[in-house]
């Protein structure tokens, strides 16, 4: 599971120590601090309806379509006004595709991206850019920095070829209002105590009921958070807070 992080994370360029890890599935709040310590990330958020993160997550987002169109050439060469067929193209289709899901034009939000590459090369790396007034030019300078950036080098100078032209189309949704949950008391009544196993040793580990918990309410490890549909462990060193929306939020 951690180098599944690694490789939407460190593989694409960024530093997973700078980030917070999100918490999701029924299971994950039970594997997370785990996870987070050898990723070397320090802070983590679980929400409390972790196990249907996933489901709520697909009601609530808005509507998505992706198209993509192949024209190959060299960037700085190639034919301005075809890609601007092309795009007219997709756009033409994918605002259709909203309108018939019940989607004004208003709510779409077109925005657009290529694959280059450097020619002779196999990996093409995809750069988001403005149809009809991105400079070509710029695209490419883009484009070196962000190769660099994934590869640790890049070729400034050498011929870039364009090879997908690409299109998403985005139908914004209302999005539901979170209010913030009344403070009862910033602490956790103990349900019971039992022994759990950390790093191969049992250790006499504190349970708290989810339920009972309110914002700022203050967790030690080592412990257990119990909730109706997924569990919250907290090894030794670290720490839970409930904050003010009702979820968790761990230190490591």
């Amino acid at each position: 599971m951690a180098d599944a992080i690694r490789l939407v994370s460190i593989a694409q360029g960024y530093d997973a120590r700078q980030c917070m890890l999100v918490v999701a599935g029924g299971a994950g709040a039970v594997h997370a601090a785990a996870i987070a310590h050898e990723l070397g990330i320090r802070s983590l958020l679980i929400s409390r309806e972790a196990s249907v993160f996933c489901a709520a997550g697909m009601l609530l987002s808005d509507l998505r379509h992706d198209y993509v169109r192949t024209f190959s050439g060299e960037l700085l060469t190639i034919s301005r006004n075809k890609i601007e067929e092309l795009y007219k193209e997709m756009s033409a289709e994918a605002l259709r595709t909203l309108a018939e899901e019940g989607m004004q034009e208003t709510d779409a939000i077109l925005s657009y991206a290529v694959d280059l590459k450097y020619v002779g090369q196999f990996h093409e790396v995809t750069i988001p850019f403005a149809p009809l007034v991105e400079n070509f030019v710029q695209l490419q300078q883009t484009f070196d920095a962000q190769h660099r950036k994934l590869y640790g080098y890049n070729l400034p100078g050498q011929p870039v070829e364009a090879l997908h032209w690409r299109l998403t189309a985005v139908g914004r949704t209302d999005r539901p209002q979170f209010g913030r949950v009344d403070a009862k008391c910033a602490g956790g009544i103990r349900k019971k105590s039992r022994e759990v196993i950390f790093d191969g040793r049992k250790v006499a580990t504190d349970v708290y009921e989810g339920s009972q918990l309110s914002p700022h309410s203050k967790i030690q490890g080592p412990a257990i958070v119990e909730e109706p549909t997924t569990t919250i462990v907290i090894p030794p060193g670290c720490g839970l807070v409930v904050n003010e929306f009702g979820d968790y939020e761990m230190s490591l």
